[in-house]
């Protein structure tokens, strides 16, 4: 079965970044279903269409706090899960004192720009710029989920965690997963499935879990690579 739809567009990226990663699954028989957030790919340079202030804020902390955070039944609806390259801890922690201006702006100010976007019209390349709610929300949403977001994870759903850094083991090991298998790329950084040294290897790794995991009797393991 070959089933991978494209469509290309003007202006940022989304999704589309991913299409050898895309094509490479609906090769080994995979239907493949891809979406950009509000404010990602075709959207990031719309005209607001939206009434009220909703328009582009996708945040974790944002999004949970209109709807309910997902129960672990209908988590545990979904076949499996491939949690890749996450960014949950920083290499070198900020202080605390920062964490807590960060809290405090993004909170009263979420649409405050921490540079001129103007200064960076000389780059064509350069069409965004950065808000600090949304760095505050990066910076504690992945210590979030390795202290509490992980404990509503169901224990029999299958999980492979991917990366290559401290902070994906220690996630590892918290995990209360009966089937969770830990692959790691030495050197690699974020975007596993773009980057030249990783992802022909990285998209090996993700089609072989799958496959081996479409049988209803296999077995449950554990395993690190």
């Amino acid at each position: 079965m070959m089933s991978f739809t494209e469509e290309w567009v003007t202006g940022a990226q989304g999704t589309s970044r991913y299409e050898p990663m895309h094509s490479a699954w609906a090769a080994s028989g995979f239907a493949v279903f891809t979406y950009d957030l509000r404010g990602f790919g075709r959207t990031a340079l719309d005209t607001p269409k939206s009434t009220g202030s909703a328009y582009g804020r996708m945040g974790r902390r944002y999004v949970t706090s209109t709807s309910p955070t997902l129960s672990k039944e209908i988590v545990g609806q979904l076949s499996g899960v491939i949690s890749s390259s996450p960014w949950l801890l920083l290499t070198h922690p900020l202080p605390t004192v920062f964490l807590w201006i960060f809290t405090i702006i993004g909170r009263f100010f979420p649409n405050m720009h921490f540079f001129d976007p103007n200064s960076a019209q000389v780059d064509p390349w350069v069409r965004e710029y950065g808000t600090y709610y949304s760095l505050y929300d990066i910076l504690t949403m992945g210590m979030n989920l390795t202290k509490e977001g992980h404990k509503n994870w169901p224990k029999t759903i299958p999980v492979c965690q991917m990366n290559s850094c401290t902070a994906s083991e220690e996630f590892f090991k918290v995990l209360n997963i009966e089937d969770k298998c830990l692959i790691l790329y030495p050197g690699a950084f974020h975007d596993s499935m773009t980057e030249p040294d990783v992802k022909d290897q990285y998209q090996e790794d993700c089609i072989a879990w799958v496959e081996a995991h479409l049988s209803p009797t296999y077995p449950s393991v554990t395993r690190e690579e």
